[in-house]
């Protein structure tokens, strides 16, 4: 059977589009339109009035006038309909096209997933679905999963997002698999990330009172699947997590995370944690000897000018503190608000020179206040 349509279900106007625009320019004709054909025969009326030939005769040629402009303009609207028919369907090729390169060319919406751990206690209601119960079942180690919205970005959302648990030995050897993960307080081993949506992933197990590890896998894909739920023992007390969230509409991996599940060594609680990678802390490392570098560089080429500067800073706050009062010293201390050096300086000692200017300027304040106040 053929999904098309059949043509009868358009009417004809519809499956003929000169037809149709010749219609619409008869039915909606311009001011210049209507008066073109009338204006001559009109003309003729009123010279035959003003000369009193107005008869039977000259009534006949007037309307044969008007009528013979009317089917002019009728036939030039048909044999224009055509090139308008075409001009129109030009304009919206050359919009869909620009459209289609817009679309082609704008960058691709990225997903924003971020997620955080967490531990909680859940239990199985009457259909099996895990939800949150602290009086039975286990201890469940969690990833909460947030599609954030991003200002100035598009987001796109997902409607049918699976997430894939991987649970590996500490020298990485992969020891067990989970192609369906579970989520907390839903139905089936999918569900929709939509942009601000929360979602809670069961990682792992722990009976209560028990130092057992349990993998979950939810097998609930539609109401025709006959199984719902299967649960595999995990026999170290620490692994390696690396979780793909999958979205089965597109089939692709929109992100993936990675974690270290352990039990407590002092207690029968899971720990969850998630793993730096390695290439990001040595990143750190660098940049943290760059600085150590620096600051010795700096300390010891110009030791002498910042003792200089620290004496000087000491023999003013104490001639102030000396002569004057307390609040008066304590205003070249306070520089919170910096006077901008007025000459280009680096960035890399903006601050330390703003901070000299700013007690400089407050120096010259407090001499124009004393002025005035001399013994002479």
């Amino acid at each position: 059977m053929s999904l098309v349509p059949p043509e009868t279900s358009r009417t004809f106007a519809e499956r003929h589009p000169v037809y149709k625009q010749f219609i619409e320019r008869i039915k909606k004709p311009t001011k210049e339109q209507v008066v073109i054909p009338f204006a001559p025969a009109i003309l003729v009326a009123i010279y035959s009035i003003i000369y009193g030939i107005a008869d039977m005769k000259t009534l006949l040629v007037i309307i044969l006038t008007a009528l013979t402009l009317l089917i002019f303009y009728a036939a030039f609207a048909f044999v224009r309909a055509p090139f308008l028919v075409i001009k129109s369907q030009q304009q919206e090729i050359t919009t869909l096209r620009q459209r289609l390169t817009n679309l082609l060319e704008s960058p691709k919406a990225e997903p924003n997933l971020e997620c955080k751990t967490m531990l909680a206690y859940v239990g199985q209601d009457d259909n099996g679905i895990f939800r949150e119960d602290k009086n039975i079942g286990y201890q469940a180690a969690i990833l909460e999963i947030t599609n954030k919205a991003i200002k100035g970005r598009r987001v796109p959302a997902f409607e049918h997002v699976k997430a894939r648990i991987t649970f590996r030995e500490r020298s990485n050897r992969e020891v067990l698999s989970i192609h369906a993960g579970t989520w907390l307080r839903e139905e089936y081993n999918f569900v929709p990330l939509r942009v601000g949506e929360w979602r809670k992933l069961i990682i792992a197990l722990r009976e209560l009172n028990a130092e057992l590890l349990l993998a979950v896998q939810n097998e609930y894909e539609n109401t025709f699947c006959t199984e719902r739920l299967s649960f595999a023992k995990l026999i170290n007390r620490q692994y390696l997590i690396d979780v793909e969230m999958v979205d089965t509409d597109g089939g692709e991996i929109i992100n993936n995370f990675r974690f270290k599940l352990a039990l407590n060594p002092y207690s029968p609680n899971l720990v969850i944690t998630p793993i730096v990678p390695r290439a990001l802390i040595e990143q750190l490392v660098t940049l943290k000897s760059d600085g150590k570098q620096i600051l010795d560089t700096c300390v010891r080429e110009n030791q002498e000018l910042y003792q200089e500067i620290h004496e000087w800073w000491s023999r003013v706050y104490g001639f102030l503190l000396r002569e004057f009062d307390e609040d008066t010293a304590w205003r070249i201390a306070k520089t919170a608000e910096k006077t901008p050096y007025p000459d280009p300086v680096s960035d890399g000692i903006r601050s330390f020179v703003d901070t000299i200017n700013t007690q400089l300027t407050r120096l010259d304040e407090i001499i124009e206040k004393v002025r005035g106040l001399d013994d002479s």
